[in-house]
């Protein structure tokens, strides 16, 4: 199959996307887990990178929507419908439920293998102020 010559710029781009996601959510995963872990060095859950990575896609989707809908309102996207909107917030809640989800088995974890020096990272979230966002 002949690959049409306007093409040909889309399928390169589309490949080197795929390479460089890859390498995002490695590098990503590296880069957090040894930023915040030198900062809380008691506790390091084996699904922290993960986790962190999940809600850097989750805020970044909240921002990329919000951008798009402000811009909406100045007029620069004519043929944004509510059936755009409607695909944004699915999206959003399908991330909040999967970093929730991630979160949960961050203390699962914890919890389940009876791991005293990790339950710190919970325990300073829970006595510091940060209750009412917790819960």
């Amino acid at each position: 199959m002949r690959i049409k010559p306007g093409l040909l710029n889309f399928e390169k781009s589309e490949l080197l996307s795929k390479i460089h996601i890859f390498l995002l959510a490695i590098t990503f995963s590296f880069a957090t887990f040894d930023w915040i872990c030198h900062l809380m060095y008691t506790g390091s859950s084996t699904i922290f990178s993960l986790r962190n990575f999940v809600a850097a896609f989750y805020h970044g989707t909240a921002v990329i929507a919000l951008v798009v809908i402000l811009l909406h309102q100045k007029g620069h996207f004519p043929s944004l419908n509510k059936s755009h909107l409607l695909d944004f917030s699915r999206y959003i809640f399908m991330l909040s439920i999967v970093w929730g989800h991630f979160t949960f088995s961050q203390f699962m974890l914890i919890w389940y293998a009876n791991i005293p020096e990790e339950t710190i990272y919970f325990y300073e979230r829970w006595h510091s102020g940060f209750k009412v966002i917790f819960m």
